[in-house]
């Protein structure tokens, strides 16, 4: 999931996060998590953890760790969270 949402939310390079990828990130995410999150704001909780934790100074980094992130323990703290 992270690995296509990364793929489709960095199209260039970046000296640091754009908005309007936090923001299409956001609601890809929310699309994606709504399938197991059982509700919208469970769903969009999940998303801005996740959006929390991802701190990177530049966009590319997200990609070059991507398939660390699927495994982050943070990340994953994030769907225990929302599924409280």
């Amino acid at each position: 999931m992270l690995l296509l949402l990364a793929l489709w939310w960095l199209p260039s390079c970046r000296s640091a996060w754009h908005e309007d990828n936090k923001v299409a990130f956001r609601q890809a995410c929310i699309e994606d998590a709504r399938e197991w999150a059982g509700s919208p704001a469970r769903a969009a909780a999940y998303c801005d953890c996740v959006i929390g934790k991802m701190n990177f100074d530049k966009e590319e980094d997200a990609l070059i760790r991507v398939a660390a992130l699927v495994k982050d323990t943070a990340l994953l703290q994030c769907k225990t969270n929302a599924l409280k």
